[in-house]
């Protein structure tokens, strides 16, 4: 799997390594250098600069003006919003400006570039055979360069130059009239939706049309030879356009077909291919070896003009393939008293790279099985797209679209709107959503999926059989997300209250911004909840490492040996079965280690830390914090402020540390250090120790049921080191409790010496004075029964 780099956040410059890496700068002005190997780049928020490098690269800049370059070797590279800079590099790329408008340069090589949704892009296709599209920018300028490039200009103004060598402009939408032109610096003006100027350019195609500007015979065209819906009278008895068209399609006459089969009096008309008419009956058509099969809009309408249905109503158009692209194809349209009418068209393999334009109506675009690499746009309207075989680049545009990207390693967005995207098949996919509410699904292999909106995600495709390491990105809006069971890169990215299921894997999750409900899944999880108030599960099985981020979170670390943090905010963390690591960081956390020998701590804020049963050490630090060992051998240490610690069953170590703590040793044979300032112990049962080390309060100290110790040997003679504190021991039992002084006090010196009866608040005892000046008084003892109780170490 690729190495994984993750930004901060903030501006920061991020090399890559001579591996195949996998960068996110996460927000910020970054610059990210690929290096050597197949790297993933991704620039998220902030105006980025991104270099892939050697290696066939995929680099996204996201959000914001970015500088985008791939450098050597055969890059995707996709430029996201804003007025992105782009350079492809060596190399045959792919490339897609993304919205607003962007500057893209091909570079050398074999280029296929989409300028995307920009008022004003410009391209400039450089050396090499390049296929470029500005179907989608409003006004555009390309500059196909050297080479023998086959342009497309989309509704708008569009100034096209082909450079030198052979050169084809396809013209998207209907054609008036124009006439040819000679010579290779010829120049034609196309009256379509916009104006578009073309200058050194040997070959223009109107869809259905092509015109051939290297003839000498001037010629004319006109392009509305079938009518479709919007041209339609409502007598005449037209009902669905089938347009079957190669990148080059080479025109012949049209024959318009009225079909009916007798059990009705619907009537509709097809477009024939190299001169074959079809009918409604179930006819069968040749494509050539590189044609694209397109349904763009459907109206059955009876000859009495009494019935007018369109596709955007109740007839239903689908589509069934055999042979993954290599047989036929079936195209059913049923009306709406379940008359089904089907074409049957026979595929080819395809042996040429086509661009492939839908109109802004809605339309059914199917590439063809093989190793072809094929740019398919969607433009407006609900279109249905797959690519099948190649290295395919599908742009769903406007609508609520239905993409496919099919075998191979496809680059697949659904633009805007609500869309269904999916990778399909085997390859390294990337696959986006964009604005809207889009579903989108990996296939098999790594695959990349990058939503913007309110997604849904999954990985899982038709056969189930996803054997890739993926990558998610979630972006704005409340997705849901579902991981497989490989190794896989989540990423709710910009906001939103996300839900992301991980799936089997060791896999990398993000929650970012918003209230996120995540499960890591089995494997060995890595997952950051970001902001909000998250709700985490690391899942059966693995070692996650859990970290909530800002916000108030509810963490599960699951079964086995987890590190789980909740970082800012008032968290609520159990570690689970296993052997935990488990900090609530800042806030008033709640932290629950759990079964296992765990290790849990409060740190910052009032928190709440139980260690669980087994043998857990149980830390406070900062904050005036709860501690509970529960059950097992604990280590419990309170940390900073004023705690108070509850040892509960089995054998504990109990450590106040600073200011004034409560102890409470529990059931079991227990140690207690109160630490400094004034303590309070509790023994509780068992035969319990307690020391006085390094400390200088006033403490009390209560040994409850069992033999107690209690230790002030620390030092030297007659002395407890640093100790100035006046403690009292208020239930010493002379008949199996047990003093500890330092062994120095031995020889000529007695007990009168240094231990005396006397009174303090109407309570008689034993008062022991050491040379520092610290003193203890036993409550309720008489100096010959304690004497017998001494031991001097």
């Amino acid at each position: 799997m690729a190495d994984k780099i993750f930004g901060t956040g903030a501006g920061e410059t991020i090399p890559g390594t001579e591996a195949d890496d996998f960068i996110d700068a996460r927000g910020g002005a970054d610059t990210v250098f690929g290096g050597d190997g197949d790297d993933t780049l991704f620039g998220r928020a902030g105006a980025d600069s991104l270099g892939g490098g050697n290696g066939d690269d995929l680099i996204n800049g996201g959000t914001g003006a970015d500088i985008l370059n791939g450098n050597d070797d055969n890059d995707t590279i996709i430029g996201g919003d804003d007025n992105d800079t782009i350079q492809g590099g060596a190399g045959n790329d792919d490339i897609n400006g993304g919205n607003d408008d962007d500057l893209i340069d091909g570079g050398s090589g074999n280029d296929t570039i989409d300028a995307g949704l920009g008022a004003a892009d410009t391209v400039d296709g450089g050396s090499g055979d390049d296929v470029i599209s500005l179907a989608s920018t409003t006004d555009g300028t390309a500059d196909g360069g050297s080479g023998d490039d086959t342009i497309t200009g989309g509704s708008g103004n569009d100034a096209i130059d082909g450079g030198a060598n052979d050169d084809t402009v396809v013209i998207d939408g209907e054609l008036n009239t124009t006439t040819g032109l000679v010579g290779d610096d010829s120049t034609a003006t196309v009256l379509v939706d916009g104006t578009d100027t073309l200058a050194n350019v040997e070959t223009v195609a109107f869809d259905n049309v092509t015109l051939d500007l290297t003839s000498s015979t001037s010629q004319e065209f006109i392009a509305n030879d079938t009518a479709t819906a919007d041209d339609v009278d409502e007598a005449a008895p037209v009902g669905a356009t089938v347009d079957l068209s190669d990148n080059v399609f080479k025109y012949d006459n049209v024959n318009d077909v009225e079909a009916n089969d007798g059990n009705n009096d619907d009537g509709w008309t097809i477009v024939s291919v190299a001169g074959v008419a079809v009918d409604a009956c179930g006819d069968t058509v040749e494509l050539d070896s590189g044609s694209v099969l397109t349904v763009d809009e459907i109206l059955i309408d009876s000859a009495t003009a009494t019935t007018h249905i369109t596709y955007e109503a109740d007839p239903t158009l689908g589509y069934d393939m055999s042979g993954d692209g290599d047989g036929d194809v079936e195209v059913v349209i049923e009306d709406s008293a379940g008359q089904q009418f089907t074409i049957t068209v026979t595929l080819a393999t395809q042996d040429t790279d086509n661009i492939v334009n839908a109109g802004d109506e809605g339309a059914t675009l199917l590439g063809l099985d093989g190793a072809n690499n094929d740019t398919m746009n969607g433009g407006d309207g609900a279109d249905n797209i797959k690519g099948f075989g190649g290295n395919d680049m599908i742009l769903g545009g406007n609508g609520d679209d239905t993409l496919v990207g099919g075998n191979d390693d496809d680059v697949v967005q659904g633009g805007n709107d609500d869309d269904a995207v999916w990778a399909g098949g085997d390859g390294d996919d990337s696959v986006s959503g964009d604005a809207g509410d889009d579903t989108l699904a990996g296939g098999d292999d790594a695959d990349v999926l990058v939503g913007d909106g309110t997604d849904q995600f999954g990985v899982n495709d038709t056969t189930g059989d996803d054997t890739g390491d993926d990558v998610i990105f979630g972006g704005s809006g409340n997705d849901t997300i579902y991981g497989d069971e490989w190794d896989g890169v989540v990423d709710a990215a910009v906001g939103g209250a996300d839900m992301i299921w991980a799936g089997a894997g060791d896999d990398d999750v993000f929650g970012a911004g918003g209230n996120d409900v995540i499960g890591g899944g089995t494997g060995a999880d890595d997952v950051s909840g970001g902001c909000g108030d998250d709700t985490i599960y690391g899942g059966a099985n693995g070692d996650d490492s859990i970290a909530g981020g800002d916000g108030d979170d509810l963490i599960f670390g699951g079964a086995n040996d987890d590190s789980v943090e909740g970082n800012e905010g008032d968290d609520v963390l159990f570690g689970g079965a296993g052997d935990d690591d488990v900090a609530g960081n800042e806030g008033a956390d709640t932290v629950y280690g759990g079964a296992g020998d765990d290790n849990v701590e409060g740190n910052d804020g009032d928190d709440v830390v139980r260690g669980g049963s087994g043998d857990d050490v149980v830390n406070g630090n900062d904050g005036n914090d709860d501690l509970y060992g529960q059950g097992n051998d604990d280590v419990l240490n309170g940390g900073l402020n004023d705690d108070t610690l509850w040892g509960g069953d089995g054998n504990d170590d109990l450590n106040g540390d600073d200011d004034d703590d409560v102890l409470h040793g529990g059931n079991g044979d227990d140690t207690l250090d109160g630490g400094t300032e004034d303590d309070v112990l509790y023994g509780d049962a068992g035969d319990d120790t307690f020391v006085s080390a390094d400390g200088d309060g006033d403490d009390t100290l209560t040994g409850g049921d069992g033999a107690d110790t209690f230790d002030y040997s620390n030092g030297g003679a007659h002395t407890v080191a640093t100790d100035t504190g006046a403690d009292v021991i208020t239930d010493f039992d002379t008949t199996e409790d047990t003093f500890v002084i330092e062994g120095a006090m031995v020889g000529d010196e007695s007990l009168n010496n240094w231990a005396e009866e006397t009174t303090q608040g109407g309570v008689s005892g034993v008062l022991v004075t050491f040379d520092s000046g610290a003193t203890v008084f036993i409550q309720g003892v008489s100096l010959g029964d304690f004497s017998t109780a001494v031991q001097i170490d």
